[in-house]
């Protein structure tokens, strides 16, 4: 239970850098892939007011930026389904704190619970503070 705990506050921790300083459309293919990996499956039952909720946009920007995903061939989208089309592009799209994120999750989940999490912000994050 702890573990877990841990894992949430590194995503939540770092999520909250992301959705200041990243482009929607790298944020909606981080949050997009992140889902993938939680629910492993490549269709997901949700609506542009909740991805716009989970990455801190406009409903509008959403659907934007699901058009061109879409057009780009990564996503299926359609009145609250997304089925992911091209997973490996898809996170290609997606900001640097993806992968970060990911390997904060594992390292968590999996290692001992007397090691910290180290989340590294990228240069592009400078304007968001480091964790302490």
């Amino acid at each position: 239970m702890v573990r877990h705990g841990l894992a949430v506050h590194a995503q939540i921790h770092h999520t909250t850098g992301c959705n200041a300083v990243h482009s929607v459309e790298s944020r909606l293919a981080r949050c997009l892939s992140q889902t993938h990996d939680l629910s492993g499956d490549l269709r997901l039952d949700l609506t542009q007011e909740a991805l716009a909720q989970m990455i801190g946009a406009r409903r509008n920007s959403v659907s934007l930026v699901a058009s061109t995903l879409q057009q780009s061939n990564f996503i299926r989208y359609s009145r609250g389904r997304i089925g992911t089309t091209d997973l490996d592009g898809l996170r290609t799209t997606a900001c640097e704190c993806y992968p970060v994120v990911k390997r904060a999750i594992r390292t968590t989940a999996s290692g001992p619970l007397s090691r910290p999490v180290q989340l590294r912000l990228s240069s592009k994050c400078d304007r968001y503070p480091k964790p302490n």
